[in-house]
């Protein structure tokens, strides 16, 4: 059975965009993570993003210059959405004060699956990516 998808657009300028995506209660797919493909951008305010541990994707969090881009993940072996014991990573591919841009993924990096896509941005403000 193929994993739900979910595509979420988000967008507001001279105001805050924090979003949040809980875990997927739906026992219907208990071997697979939702698929989520979500792009939020503000300007003149913070921007937020709360993802839930089992999301795996690409990410590209940013900011002007002059602000800070964050991207935390307090994924454990033990927080394996599956259960089966896999390793979180995390590569980055840019890290620096305003932007953030990676792969988050459970397990072998070679494993065969579609994994999700995170693009967020402001400006004249901070931008968070966090997965909890």
């Amino acid at each position: 059975m193929e994993a739900p998808r979910y595509t979420i657009r988000a967008a507001t300028t001279n105001a805050e965009l924090n979003l949040t995506f809980v875990q997927n209660s739906d026992s219907s797919h208990p071997s697979s993570s939702p698929i989520l493909d979500i792009t939020g951008n503000t300007s003149n305010g913070p921007a937020g993003l709360l993802l839930q541990p089992s999301f795996e994707g690409v990410f590209d969090v940013s900011t002007s210059l002059t602000s800070q881009a964050d991207f935390s993940s307090g994924s454990t072996p033990e927080s394996d959405p599956l259960g089966l014991g896999r390793q979180p990573h995390v590569d980055f591919m840019t890290n620096i004060k305003s932007r953030k841009k990676g792969r988050v993924y459970w397990g072998d990096p070679n494993d065969e699956r579609e994994l999700g896509r995170v693009e967020l941005s402001t400006s004249n403000g901070p931008v968070s990516l966090r997965i909890r």
